[in-house]
């Protein structure tokens, strides 16, 4: 068993060296154990729960709110007077601003037109308001529930926010998975199956199978149907990394798996795992007693968080039918105007220095 303590904050990241040290020991890593390439999530499990991380991954904290308390204010009033986003809106403010010059309003300098605007403005802050306060409420709820882990060689309750990659996380029946991970063990006959439900994820009613891969049932059989005898695996586990392109692929997961040796040296032997081995952040274990699985991705790198950031950003892009139609009819609308003021003004424009002229005439004769 290792002797080094967990401390999150001074996990030491990985080098391209024959020499990692973490904490109090250390421990020699051969060049060839460092992947090159696809594979650049990686870490090793060693007995206790110990584990040492390929880079510092975060924490499985979440944050789904837009604002906070300190730039809702200007932060939305932006958002919904950015000519770019909310072009009507934008169109108005002009209108008003206009209306409050008095050498070219029509409305003797009073701008009619702004209270009707501030309505609609502070109405939509009301509802952005809401939104994110429920949104907050579900994050705190999420970040807060309570789950087992495996630590320094024994089962503790922690909150979801706190779990780290590589910590072995217990999940009870009907319990939701909070973080990305790779099965080791369930409650089973045989230890080898866990039944899942993904409606969250696909809207799929249907409980879908997940496998304990062979490797692990062959190398660390204990682990099958005992959930105190994690600190028996000693491996390395090598995957896709959150940040390539495709991760967020939800039916799509690779990784490969190395047996630690007692001189901690790994086996030449590997074993490939797939999506089959993987549950994903936000199923619900069904007719299954329990789960233990390797925590891989957590909180902003889970698969489920980053196709939704990914969503996110394309939506930022998109319009419905109807924007698209009224910001279309403000646009004509709105250069229409330009066309016609510039018009007026140059006719304006010659109409008083023509006036001028014949006055000036006028006074010569």
């Amino acid at each position: 068993s290792m002797d080094t303590k967990e401390n999150p904050e001074e996990v030491a990241k990985i080098t391209r060296t024959r020499e990692l040290k973490i904490s109090e020991g250390e421990l020699q890593v051969d060049a060839r154990d460092i992947p090159p390439g696809s594979f650049s999530n990686f870490f090793w499990l060693f007995s206790g729960g110990d584990s040492i991380r390929a880079k510092v991954w975060g924490t499985n904290r979440i944050e789904s709110t837009r604002y906070t308390l300190y730039n809702f204010l200007p932060k939305n009033i932006f958002e919904q007077l950015w000519p770019w986003t909310k072009p009507a809106n934008f169109y108005f403010l002009i209108i008003a601003i206009m209306q409050g010059i008095p050498a070219i309003s029509t409305t003797q300098g009073k701008p009619t037109i702004l209270l009707p605007l501030l309505f609609v403005v502070g109405v939509t802050m009301i509802k952005d308001w809401i939104e994110d306060s429920k949104r907050r409420a579900q994050d705190r709820q999420a970040n807060e529930a309570k789950y087992q882990v495996y630590r320094n060689g024994n089962w503790r309750t922690i909150m979801s926010q706190d779990i780290l990659v590589g910590d072995f996380v217990l999940i009870p029946e009907d319990g939701r998975v909070p973080c990305d991970i790779f099965v080791m063990g369930s409650g089973t006959e045989n230890g080898d199956i866990v039944f899942v439900d993904t409606k969250d994820l696909d809207g799929e009613t249907n409980l879908k199978p997940k496998h304990v891969p062979s490797f692990v049932l062959d190398n660390f059989p204990e682990t099958r149907t005992n959930q105190d005898n994690c600190e028996t695996v000693n491996l390395k586990i090598q995957c896709d990394d959150p940040d390539e392109e495709g991760f967020t692929d939800m039916g799509e997961w690779k990784g490969q798996i190395w047996l630690l040796k007692s001189d901690r040296r790994f086996e030449d032997t590997k074993a490939y795992v797939n999506i089959e081995n993987f549950i994903l952040r936000t199923c619900v274990v069904r007719n299954t007693p329990w789960v233990i699985g390797i925590a891989v991705y957590t909180g902003d790198d889970t698969k489920i968080l980053k196709n939704q950031a990914k969503t996110a950003a394309n939506l930022k892009t998109k319009s419905s039918t109807v924007s698209k139609h009224m910001n279309y009819g403000f646009l004509c609308m709105f250069c229409l105007q330009v066309i016609v003021c510039s018009f007026a003004a140059i006719a304006a424009g010659f109409y008083h220095a023509r006036l001028r002229g014949n006055r000036t005439e006028g006074w010569g004769d």
